[in-house]
């Protein structure tokens, strides 16, 4: 995957000796031996993993010798632990997971250490069965040694995660080094694009027109062409970011064909609307070649799955919770007049209005003039500030999701009303409703929840919510759905 997928750029040329997308070279490694490059960071990241499910495959075996001191651990048992730990780094190595460490959001990394795992055992099981399997080999140790390694991986892979996201942000592992040339002005959105896109990544800004040897600013072409080629081959670049002025393309070819006797990877990105082009892919639509500019957040595959998990999850969530559900329902009938359930029109997938069921927690009339609620609002019912602070008065959006107007995970659905506050002051606003709303999102579990009565507390909000449109995947969901059971950051702002 191209470090500059995601960033709007169109590649101009690569280096010919180089293998495309290769992260670092032994010179690479030479030039930063204070501190590891990425080779180093990966190398030592599947040694460890390595390592760790041996480990792991070994105390499944340790176990059942200790329930039944009848079986032997000889070599061919170290042997198979060995085996799986190999097979599991090898098949991470040959489908690049370890690059998905720089991304940002873990999922895709701890969803593919997963299934390497899975992967390794099923090659396991084939070879014992090819080659006999023998006696203290059953089912059972196999299947405990599975489940003990899969847990190993993701919690290997979630630590080194988070500990390669630390060292990268202080410097202690170096990356890419990414030159990018243009107008002093365009620099901050590109570069803030590319730190966001990989860890590690080293930013070095040129300023065009640059200065000569002597200080002078340089004025021709070709002056400006063969200074910036000399500092970025002083700088060693692994990739130049051209941020081309599309009025001066007869410059621009100039610069970039000088720019191909040096081995790097050489970018163009139209400086104009940098935000616009930030989605830019090429694609093909009826067999012509075009540039992409947006997709859907999710692939029809993706829908299917998250519908499923949502279907089955609010079954068993209206089953578990439904003598809950019950009991709060006669609290709010002894608390305080007025109906059990409260619905209001708000926004849903596409813009489109679904009515949003709550339990009551306020006196108020349905669809009356909305008033966001606010802390000490006198509004909100004893009850009711009981069920805010603990989010249980959302519970029957449960049937919202079971009747497909919600999903278990997205970006809260805001009132028509409220959204409209907004949607002029804040740009891509409504590009939250390309997926459906949810009970829960990252901008809850993230504190960004409750009065949103400034623009700069919605902007927050919406970031987290574009965030979660553009990163979406199934362990996304799940590690959402645990954060907003146990972490105390998602009751922030709650009333």
């Amino acid at each position: 995957m191209s470090l500059f997928r995601h960033t709007g750029s169109f590649l101009v040329s690569r280096p010919a000796t180089i293998e495309r997308n290769k992260l670092t070279t032994g010179s690479f490694l030479l030039r930063h031996f204070n501190a590891p490059t990425l080779t180093v960071a990966y190398v030592t990241i599947a040694l460890a993993e390595f390592l760790s499910l041996a480990i792991a495959a070994l105390v499944a075996i340790g176990y059942h010798v200790a329930a039944d001191p009848r079986l032997q651990v000889g070599k061919f048992t170290i042997a198979a632990a060995i085996f799986v730990g190999a097979s599991e780094v090898a098949i991470s190595v040959a489908s690049s997971q370890f690059r998905l460490i720089q991304q940002p959001t873990p999922n895709r990394y701890l969803g593919m250490g997963f299934a390497s795992v899975v992967s390794a055992f099923v090659l396991l099981a084939a070879l014992l069965f090819i080659g006999g399997v023998p006696t203290m080999y059953s089912p059972n140790i196999l299947l405990l040694q599975m489940l003990l390694c899969c847990t190993a991986v993701l919690v290997f892979r979630l630590v080194a995660y988070e500990r390669f996201k630390s060292a990268a942000a202080r410097g202690l592992i170096h990356g890419r080094r990414v030159v990018l040339i243009g107008r002093q002005k365009h620099f901050e959105d590109y570069a803030r694009q590319l730190r966001f896109s990989g860890a590690g990544i080293q930013i070095i800004c040129r300023q065009i027109p640059p200065r000569d040897a002597d200080g002078q600013i340089c004025t021709t072409v070709d002056s400006i062409a063969s200074t910036l080629v000399e500092e970025c081959r002083a700088l060693q670049a692994d990739d130049v970011v051209l941020l081309a002025d599309e009025a001066r393309q007869h410059e621009l070819s100039r610069i970039t064909a000088s720019f191909m006797e040096i081995p790097a990877a050489v970018y163009a990105v139209p400086r104009r609307n940098l935000g616009w082009w930030a989605q830019a892919h090429l694609a093909e639509v009826a067999g012509v070649v075009a540039i992409g500019l947006s997709r859907p957040p999710m692939s029809p595959l993706g829908l299917a799955v998250k519908r499923g998990f949502d279907i089955v999850a609010a079954i068993l969530g209206l089953i578990i919770l439904s003598p809950l559900m019950l009991l709060i329902s006669i609290a709010i009938k002894l608390d305080s007049r007025g109906p059990i359930l409260f619905t209001q029109t708000r926004h849903g997938y596409n813009n489109q209005p679904i009515r949003v069921i709550k339990f009551r927690s306020m006196r108020t009339a349905p669809d009356a003039a909305f008033l966001q609620a606010t802390k000490g609002d006198p509004r909100i019912t004893r009850l009711g500030r009981l069920l805010r602070v603990t989010s249980v008065d959302e519970l029957p959006q449960l049937m919202n999701v079971l009747r497909g107007d919600m999903s278990i995970v997205g970006p809260r659905p805001h009132a028509i009303s409220h959204n409209a506050m907004f949607v002029s002051h804040i740009k891509l606003f409504s590009r939250r409703h390309n997926v459906k709303p949810g009970l829960t999102g990252w901008a809850q579990v993230n504190g960004f929840r409750g009065e949103t009565d400034t623009i700069d507390k919605m902007i927050r909000r919406i970031e987290c919510d574009l965030y979660y449109v553009d990163n979406w995947s199934l362990w996304f969901d799940l590690q959402i759905i645990l954060l907003t059971l146990f972490s105390k950051k998602t009751y922030t702002n709650a009333g």
